[in-house]
């Protein structure tokens, strides 16, 4: 319920000048009426407002709601605010995707904050998502803890980190390969008119990265001046100070993928959050296999899914990295679906076979393949792979005598030579 009308608060000068210079976006405009404790919850309201960069209507409908509900600024930052940075991320997808199924405007006048909340629930945005690690009255620094905060960060710039189809956005992928990007934020700025507003910067091991795609201006294009130039030297020195407190610790969403995938438990819900969002059930898989300890059930979990012939390359070329076990497991179920060269005449072709077919190769001993190998000459890649199937099959099924005998015909030193030696020799093969 809004407080009963009362034109006897007073304010300071200060305070009137404050409120005259946001009244445009406030919705009680008599600051008689608003006590001391709520002329402080609206200043600071009014402070987040410039800081994200909200519009009019969504401020005018924040306003609106603190003057009738008397809300406190824990009630704006948890519940309210995340509302509007959620409904903005929604505006943000439907003017990539062209979406005419919804009104943007619509979302204010719904009925009950639960209604909203409820509709805007795979677009959910928090101040705690969003990272904050450094902040003033004019910049701050964000490191996104999920990818709807990274989309947000991003509205108003060309990074493939604002990409609002979940497929092309590729935050995850940076976090996985190694590379924690921070966000530098002008508070209220116009990346339109100076790309410097909003900047990106990557670190790779605690230093600056040298990727020439992670530091970059809003326009994506390279930062050409220097960040101390940009946000002046004493910012710019507290920046790298607050980067360098961060980096010590891993991103929430990164440790949320490598939990999942140690943890079938973990997984299973991860790989349900992400579904009920409508990310592309591909790109999620392929950030758990991106992990080095991937575990052999999650693993298997991700191999019983029906995959594309691309996606099963790439859990083969990634499985150089896996434990043991998880390599046996991927060779044992996909390993045989790769390059087998025909044994015809002209050793032309090659077949991919799907699963069901799966079993024996061409028949012909280890001789006969080398003979193959010698007639093939620059088409070496061909047998190669063949051969590294031959060794695969030998190594899966524990047939170490067969696999030392098959190495012998290649004349490779067999001393002291371990399960772990034979797998990196035949995926160096493999790679041919």
């Amino acid at each position: 319920m809004r407080l009963v009308s009362n034109p006897s608060y007073k304010h300071s000068l200060e305070e009137i000048k404050i409120f005259k210079k946001y009244s445009d976006l406030i919705f009680q405009k008599d600051h008689t009426q608003y006590s001391p404790d709520m002329i402080e919850n609206l200043f600071y309201l009014m402070t987040q407002i410039k800081k994200y960069g909200i519009k009019k209507d969504s401020a005018i409908w924040l306003t609106k709601n603190l003057w009738e509900k008397g809300l406190s600024k824990s009630e704006i930052s948890v519940r309210y605010l995340p509302i509007v940075m959620s409904a903005m991320v929604l505006e943000h997808i439907m003017k990539k995707q062209d979406d005419d199924e919804h009104d943007i405007n619509e979302i204010y006048s719904l009925e009950s904050l639960e209604e909203i909340e409820y509709q805007l629930r795979d677009y959910k945005v928090t101040e705690k998502e969003l990272g904050i690690i450094y902040e003033d009255d004019l910049w701050f620094v964000s490191r996104p803890s999920s990818i709807n905060a990274s989309i947000f960060i991003g509205i108003d710039t060309h990074w493939c980190t604002a990409n609002s189809d979940f497929f092309s956005n590729h935050y995850i992928d940076y976090l996985i390969n190694g590379i924690d990007l921070f966000f530098i934020i002008k508070k209220g700025g116009n990346t339109w008119k100076n790309t410097n507003d909003k900047l990106s910067i990557g670190f790779r091991d605690g230093k600056p990265s040298t990727d020439s795609d992670t530091n970059k201006q809003a326009d994506d294009k390279d930062i050409d001046e220097d960040i101390e130039y940009i946000v002046g030297e004493h910012r710019a020195l507290e920046i790298r100070k607050a980067i360098k407190r961060s980096i010590s610790e891993k991103n929430p969403l990164l440790k949320e993928f490598e939990e999942a995938a140690v943890n079938i438990n973990k997984y299973k819900e991860l790989e349900e959050k992400y579904v009920n969002m409508d990310i592309d059930h591909t790109k999620f898989l392929s950030c758990i296999v991106n992990i080095k300890n991937v575990k052999p059930e999650v693993m298997d979990e991700v191999l019983n899914i029906n995959l594309s012939e691309e996606d099963y390359a790439l859990i083969v070329n990634l499985s150089i990295n896996y434990s043991t076990a998880t390599k046996k497991l991927v060779f044992e179920k996909i390993g045989f679906r790769f390059f087998h060269p025909s044994l015809s005449d002209d050793l032309s072709s090659i077949e991919i076979l799907p699963n069901n077919e799966l079993s024996p190769r061409a028949e012909g001993s280890i001789e006969e393949i080398m003979v193959i190998n010698k007639k093939l000459k620059l088409e070496y890649e061909f047998t190669a792979r063949y051969f590294t199937a031959r060794m695969i099959k030998l190594f899966i099924t524990e047939r170490y005598e067969e696999t030392i005998e098959l190495l012998k015909e290649e004349d490779i030193d067999i001393e002291n030579i371990t399960e772990e030696m034979i797998f990196q020799m035949f995926m160096k093969w493999y790679r041919k």
